[in-house]
């Protein structure tokens, strides 16, 4: 029966312990297949529970829940590249006596706000400094769109609801139908004892619940991880039978999810997942941009070390007008896809050389987005990548007319000063005025001024040019080009136009092309 799983679109559930993975069983509509994962001994089940067709994974029985589930995770990719949709079952859940979530609740990882689902921390440095130790931190904003469009329900069921006919009530372990809560999970492979310090760390870092599956998974796909809360701290009473709720509310999750999408490229096991950086040190990527002509376009990440110079060859850093923040175009990293914004993929199809590669550092490719950790850690040291670029691109995309015969004109100047033995002129030298008013032979004239004029307050709304922090950074380059359309002229040119043209403009870009590169 495995092969009618061929292409089809899966939603995974992993769940680390074997009585919760049974639990879960029971509310397969169908069963298709059981059998092992490969290399780690994992048992896993096919089958479908309403429109779905699902794969159910449960770890060995002698390792921990957090080695389990960061075993199972890759493995499960690789053998069903097209699940879509995943969930993991967390294990041995606790919440502050005082907080949000109380013992026989449910809480789905998910945050209320931009801050990250999931925490992944070191619960022993945690107790021994009394504060909250991270080492990982996940945020998907794409999960809290996924399920504002495919839920039909997430509000607590009825514990009447029941799957299918013949099937069991969703809830029939417990008395009532669960309280449902959402928020952010704490995730660590040690467990937490210190009642006071739980009640801390949850409120100093808005943390529903803590508990020990999610915390060794070093691969981020964005899944979510639901909780029953064993107990509402230390010293309270348990909930025994909380995971195995946790387990049929994941079951009744999935139920409602609506229709997934066809498998092919929106399976996880598909997209590309970055790999962690080692944050001890001064680690980055770069971006292999594959020569060629056709889509998709190819591209590889590399990792580098800004400590170790022989770890990378030269590389340019681009910007880009970013004027949509949709990831609706999509390249090929790796030979996995990753979705990116249509206004960089217009950059890349545009630097991308026929018959070379280039290596570019781009923030949106090269950092982990998901991963706030590593944010942090890359955002401190961009001044020094972006120092170490040797040339700076920016890309401001297609543009109007007005701004074609602006910057034609900067290029023809460009060309003249080149002619010329340009040596290095300084701004205000001028000779560039010279250069300037005898183009090609032809004085600039009044109405050819006023287009030029125009040409300078339209780029200069761009969205480029409001990104102050790579602004600042970009005057730390040794030299910056401007991309536009098919040309490209030095930053050099562009940060004289104003004073070229006799013309003031509003504040910040006047700011802007003071701090271009000159040389």
């Amino acid at each position: 029966m495995e092969s009618t799983y061929s292409g089809k679109s899966m939603v995974a559930l992993i769940l680390p312990l074997k009585g919760d993975y049974e639990t879960a069983l029971k509310f397969l509509d169908d069963l298709f297949t059981q059998r092992s994962l490969p290399s780690c001994d994992a048992e896993c089940t096919l089958g479908k529970v309403g429109p779905h067709h699902v794969v159910l994974v449960t770890g060995p029985g002698n390792t921990s829940a957090a080695d389990s589930a960061a075993s199972i995770v890759p493995i499960l990719l690789k053998e069903y590249p097209s699940i879509c949709a995943s969930l993991l079952v967390g294990v041995g859940a606790i919440a502050p006596s005082d907080g949000l979530a109380q013992a026989g609740n449910i809480v789905v990882g998910l945050s209320q706000s931009y801050e990250s689902g999931l925490i992944q921390f070191d619960a022993e440095r945690s107790q021994s400094d009394q504060r909250l130790h991270v080492k990982g931190l996940w945020r998907h904003d794409e999960w809290r769109s996924y399920f504002d469009r495919h839920m039909s329900k997430m509000a607590a069921p009825s514990i009447a609801a029941t799957p299918a006919q013949d099937s069991p009530p969703w809830f029939n372990l417990t008395q009532g139908a669960p309280v449902i809560r959402k928020g952010r999970v704490g995730s660590s492979s040690q467990p937490m004892s210190d009642p006071m310090l739980i009640q801390e760390l949850a409120s100093d870092n808005n943390i529903v619940c803590f508990e020990r599956a999610a915390a060794e998974v070093q691969e981020r796909p964005p899944f979510v991880v639901v909780c029953g809360v064993v107990q509402g701290g230390p010293c309270l009473p348990r909930q025994e039978n909380a995971s195995k709720i946790a387990s049929a509310y994941a079951m009744f999750l999935v139920y409602h999810l609506k229709p997934l999408e066809p498998a092919g490229e929106h399976g996880l096991g598909y997209h590309f997942i970055y790999q962690p950086l080692n944050l001890e040190g001064s680690p980055f990527r770069l971006l292999r941009l594959h020569c060629g002509t056709e889509n998709p376009i190819k591209c590889s990440l590399f990792k580098a070390d800004l400590d170790d110079s022989d770890s990378f060859s030269e590389y340019e850093a681009l910007w880009y007008a970013r004027s949509d923040s949709s990831a609706s175009e999509t390249i090929e990293v790796d030979g996995r896809i990753m979705a990116i914004t249509a206004s960089l993929h217009d950059a890349l199809q545009h630097l991308r050389y026929s018959n070379k590669d280039r290596i570019v550092w781009e923030d949106s490719i090269c950092i982990d987005q998901s991963n706030i950790m590593e944010c942090g850690h890359q955002v401190a040291q961009m001044g020094t990548i972006y120092k170490n670029a040797e040339n700076a691109i920016v890309w401001l995309g297609s543009v109007d007319e007005s701004d074609i015969s602006l910057l034609s004109a900067l290029g023809s100047l460009q060309q003249k000063v080149t002619s010329l033995g340009f040596g290095g002129w300084q701004p205000g030298d001028e000779r560039w005025k010279q250069a300037w008013e005898q183009l090609d032979g032809k004085e600039i004239l009044e109405d050819l001024h006023l287009q030029l004029t125009s040409g300078l307050m339209e780029l200069t709304q761009k969205p480029w040019f409001t990104r102050v922090r790579d602004l600042k950074e970009m005057a730390k380059e040794k030299r910056a080009e401007i991309h536009y359309s098919s040309r490209t002229i030095g930053a050099e040119c562009l940060a004289l136009i104003p004073w070229l043209l006799g013309h003031e403009i509003s504040q910040q870009p006047p700011a802007v092309l003071d701090i271009l590169p000159t040389s």
